[in-house]
């Protein structure tokens, strides 16, 4: 036994997969294909930070030595790291 309820329901949704059909609901959006297909990523941009060489344990320690007189550089140029009495 059909409900009225769920014979109407089933109408509205033949409906309106008609509805989208007849109106260009499959259409392809070419612009939009473009877009994805010419990003950065497609293009292959990127992959150096993907694939970079890790440094070893001895060259962290240089670039954190580095970075650490750079900084004290700054200081002693700026005078904050001038102690007054």
């Amino acid at each position: 036994m059909v409900n009225s309820w769920t014979e109407k329901q089933a109408k509205k949704a033949e409906f309106a997969i008609n509805k989208e059909l007849d109106t260009g609901g499959d259409k392809i959006d070419f612009e939009g294909l473009v877009q994805g297909d010419v990003r950065d990523a497609a293009m292959g941009k990127g992959e150096e930070e993907l694939f970079e060489k890790k440094l070893s344990k001895d060259e962290k320690k240089a670039l954190a030595k580095a970075k650490r007189d750079a900084k004290k550089k700054v200081r002693v140029t700026l005078g904050f790291g001038l102690i007054s009495n």
